[in-house]
């Protein structure tokens, strides 16, 4: 069973990610920031790292740029609905982070069902992909 680490902050949120991906058979560790992600990683080997960028403590840009200091082999999606820029720009900004895919919120969860199956069967660290 392929382990995923969900950071999200919106508490709604992250409990519909995390019941749609355990119901396709994954298992699912969450965070609501980057700072307790990062301890986190620090402790369970992810095969895949799910984030949102806009977040209080640690926000996702800054936990990204941690994590590929300590793991450059992470694979990491990140996602955004924006916040004072657009999505868009702060995804851009992540895939230059390190992120391997973004996804604009909102979303379908098939959408980010596909992009999670996507990223798994790549090489860790591969090419930024929307």
């Amino acid at each position: 069973m392929k382990k995923i680490l969900l950071l999200e902050d919106n508490a709604d949120l992250r409990s519909l990610i995390r019941q749609g991906l355990e119901e396709v058979g994954y298992a699912i560790t969450e965070a609501p920031d980057g700072k307790v992600g990062l301890k986190l990683c620090a402790q369970i080997p992810f095969d895949l790292v799910l984030t949102d960028i806009v977040m209080p403590e640690t926000d996702g840009l800054e936990f990204i740029f941690t994590l590929r200091k300590t793991n450059p082999g992470a694979r990491i999606i990140a996602m955004s609905g924006g916040g004072l820029v657009k999505a868009e720009e702060y995804l851009k900004v992540a895939g230059l982070a390190g992120a391997a895919f973004v996804l604009p919120k909102p979303f379908k969860l098939v959408a980010l069902f596909a992009l999670i199956q996507k990223a798994l069967e790549e090489s860790p660290a591969g090419s930024l992909a929307l």
